[in-house]
């Protein structure tokens, strides 16, 4: 459960950050998940990959996401 709170607020910062600066996520999140992964006592030489992997996951989620909000606006034939 305690891992669950960490995550949540990872992404209360991220979007706080990401609205107000502008910036990536990433920038945040893949330190965030080395520290993260790193106290849930995964094996040290899986924490980089778990961390990569993680990330693009949610860049793949979020980029899907957008797209589609961005398409629903737009009507090609009007």
């Amino acid at each position: 459960m305690e891992y669950l709170l960490f995550f949540i607020i990872l992404g209360i910062i991220v979007g706080f950050f990401a609205g107000l600066l502008g910036i990536g996520g990433g920038v945040i999140m893949f330190p965030a998940y080395i520290f993260i992964f790193t106290y849930m006592q995964f094996p040290t030489e899986k924490v980089i990959y778990l961390s990569l992997g993680t990330s693009m996951a949610s860049i793949i989620v979020t980029s899907v996401i957008s797209a589609y909000a961005h398409n629903k606006d737009i009507h090609p034939c009007d």
